[in-house]
């Protein structure tokens, strides 16, 4: 189980790493790379401040990465962009996470992973968002969006089509200066997996009888035989 744990802390450190090698400045004199390294050890050193309303929420902030953009604008003339600055953020506040999480905790209950829908809700965000409520990378909204896919995609298999909610689902909402085409929705095999994990769960509500429509018949019939004898008590009054 330790193993396990271990490995997990490794695999989020490389990811921090791979982000901070990403933003290092090029053709650093030995002076600059002291004053780069001491700023990038800031991060790992403050990670367990590290929350993922940073960046979202005004004038929150991640300190020690804004300490690291000035000294990357004072080597480089400009700052590391918000976007960067955001993703950063979010990586170190999952290493910090991981490393909090026991060592017989073998179990991962959630996962977030960066999938094309995730990275695309993202883009949506950062373009379209003008409130800190309702994001477009939340995960009830991405929820509300895969489902509506699901609903498109059982009704295509039918031979119908929905105008209202699904009738978009598969379009791109914008497109990227460089071709990138972004989508509200899951698209591809990413689609096709969590349409498979909808079958799933609605199959195990089906069978703990919360998705039987027999089942509800009978307790409307119930209910309209109830308020009839209600009335007929009321006559006879």
């Amino acid at each position: 189980m330790k193993d396990n744990h271990d490995k997990e802390v490794r695999r989020e450190e490389i990811l921090c790493g791979n982000m901070i090698e990403q933003i290092t400045p090029k053709n650093l004199t030995d002076e600059q790379q002291t004053t780069w390294n001491q700023a990038v050890w800031e991060v790992y050193d403050t990670r367990y401040g590290a929350t993922l309303d940073m960046y979202v929420l005004r004038d929150y902030p991640n300190k020690a990465i804004e300490k690291l953009s000035r000294v990357h604008k004072e080597i480089t003339g400009h700052v590391i962009p918000k976007d960067k600055k955001r993703r950063l953020n979010y990586q170190f506040a999952s290493l910090n996470r991981t490393e909090q999480l026991p060592a017989d905790f073998h179990k991962v209950q959630w996962k977030e992973e960066h999938t094309k829908f995730l990275i695309d809700s993202w883009e949506m965000h950062e373009r379209f968002a003008r409130t800190v409520h309702g994001r477009h990378c939340d995960n009830c909204e991405q929820m509300a969006r895969a489902f509506a896919c699901y609903v498109a995609d059982k009704l295509e298999k039918e031979g119908n089509q929905s105008q209202y909610l699904t009738a978009h689902s598969g379009d791109a909402v914008f497109v990227k200066e460089n071709g990138y085409k972004v989508y509200g929705g899951p698209m591809g095999e990413e689609r096709q997996e969590i349409n498979q994990k909808f079958d799933a769960m609605f199959g195990e509500l089906k069978e703990m009888g919360l998705l039987c429509w027999q089942r509800r018949k009978t307790g409307i019939k119930n209910i309209a035989d109830g308020k009839n004898s209600e009335k007929r008590k009321t006559v006879r009054l």
